[in-house]
C-alpha cells in the first residue's frame, strides 16, 4: 500500500511539472485553427488541394475527426507534456546516452529479445483470425530464434521468416470492432481506446503471467526494464526525423497523424486486407513503428 502511495504521488508531482513546463506551448497551439485554410485551394471529389494540385488535407485529416479525436483538449495537454517536459528532459538524452555509448550489437539484442517475449501471443492473434500460413511461421520464429539465437537474434527473419506483428487488438479489429477514441496518455503516448485494452492491458498482462508462471517468478523485473529500453531505442532511431514533426505548424497534429497513417499501415499488414496509402514521401515508416 505504501509503494501505492508513493507511485500516485510521483506520478501526480510529474504531471503537476509537466503542465507547467508545457503551459506557454499549449496556449500558442491553442491560436492554431483547427482547420488551416491553404491558399487558393480548390475541392476535388471532395478533397482539398493546394494550387499544387497537392492533397493538403491529407495531414489534417485525422487531426479534425472528432469522431476519432473527442477528447482534444486533454489529448493536447497530454502531449504538450510529453514532448516539452518527458522527452526533452528524460527520453531524448536517454536516446542520445544510449545511442552514443552502447554498441548497436547489443541494442538489437536487447530490442529482439523483448520482441520475442509477444511472439506467442502473435501466433495466438494469428490463430484467431484464420492465419494459419502466418501462425506457422510464428511457430518457426519461436523455434529457430529461441534455439538458436536465444530471442536475442533474429535468425528467423535472416531466413526470410518474417512476421506480420499480429497482436490482440489487431485481432479485434479483423472482426470490426471499433477502435474508440484516439488518446494520447502522460508517459505513453498515442494510442486508440482497443489497442490499450487489447494490447496494452489484455495482452501484456496475459504474457506476463504466462512467463510468471513458467518462471514461478515474476517478470516485471524483466519485462519492464526491456520495454523502457526499446522505447529509448526507438527515440533515438526518430532523432533524425523529429524536426518533420517539431517545426510543423501545429506539430499536435502533425504527430497524430503520423501515428494513425502507421497504425492503419500496421493493421493492415497483421490482417492481411489491403493497405491503405499509409506515408508521406518524407516519412521513414521503419522508424515510426515506435509510435505505434
Amino acid at each position: 500500500m505504501f509503494k501505492l502511495k508513493q507511485i500516485i504521488t510521483t506520478l501526480a508531482l510529474t504531471s503537476l511539472l509537466a503542465s507547467c513546463a508545457g503551459v506557454n506551448a499549449y496556449k500558442e497551439q491553442a491560436k492554431i485553427p483547427l482547420t488551416p485554410e491553404p491558399e487558393q485551394t480548390v475541392e476535388a471529389d471532395g478533397v482539398v488541394l493546394n494550387s499544387q494540385g497537392i492533397d493538403f488535407g491529407k495531414a489534417y485529416r485525422a487531426y479534425v475527426n472528432n469522431d476519432l479525436d473527442r477528447f482534444q483538449a486533454f489529448n493536447r495537454w497530454s502531449f504538450n507534456l510529453n514532448t516539452n517536459f518527458l522527452d526533452r528532459y528524460f527520453l531524448r538524452p536517454l536516446a542520445v546516452l544510449n545511442m552514443n555509448y552502447v554498441s548497436p550489437d547489443l541494442q538489437n539484442a536487447l530490442v529482439n529479445f523483448s520482441s520475442y517475449l509477444d511472439e506467442p501471443a502473435t501466433l495466438v492473434s494469428n490463430l484467431a483470425t484464420g492465419q494459419f500460413k502466418e501462425s506457422g511461421k510464428d511457430l518457426t520464429r519461436i523455434l529457430v530464434n529461441g534455439i538458436f539465437g536465444l530471442g536475442m537474434i533474429d535468425w528467423a527473419s535472416a531466413m526470410g521468416v518474417d512476421s506480420n506483428g499480429n497482436n490482440f487488438d489487431f485481432a479485434l479489429a479483423y472482426y470490426n470492432v471499433k477502435p474508440g477514441s484516439y488518446w494520447v496518455l502522460p508517459g505513453y503516448n498515442s494510442t486508440v481506446t482497443r489497442k490499450f485494452i487489447a494490447q496494452t492491458l489484455v495482452q501484456n498482462s496475459l504474457v506476463s503471467a504466462g512467463y510468471s508462471a513458467i518462471i514461478n517468478g515474476s517478470t516485471i523485473y524483466i519485462t519492464l526494464p526491456l520495454n523502457l529500453y526499446t522505447a529509448i531505442v526507438s527515440r533515438g532511431q526518430l532523432i533524425s526525423q523529429e524536426n518533420m514533426v517539431f517545426a510543423a505548424q501545429d506539430p499536435y497534429a502533425m504527430f497524430k497523424s503520423i501515428w494513425i497513417q502507421n497504425y492503419n499501415f500496421n493493421l493492415a499488414k497483421a490482417t492481411g486486407k489491403p493497405q491503405p496509402q499509409a506515408s508521406e514521401s518524407s516519412i521513414d515508416l521503419d522508424l515510426l513503428n515506435q509510435f505505434n
